[in-house]
């Protein structure tokens, strides 16, 4: 159990890490799969997000 837990932490950090690098990069409220603009209120919800709704649900 507690292997599983420090293997999401470590997901999530990665995932983080990622998106401060996106913004960094200023590109960080696009999607990376097909670079329109991610939903304000999705990254409020999920601030490391990289996919707009869309791309997210297919």
């Amino acid at each position: 159990m507690v292997a599983r837990l420090e293997e999401e932490a470590r997901l999530e950090l990665v995932q983080a890490e990622h998106a401060l690098a996106r913004i960094a990069a200023q590109v960080g409220d696009r999607c990376e799969e097909c670079g329109n603009p991610i939903e304000p209120e999705r990254l409020e919800a999920l601030p490391y997000t990289t996919r707009c709704k869309s791309c997210a649900d297919l």
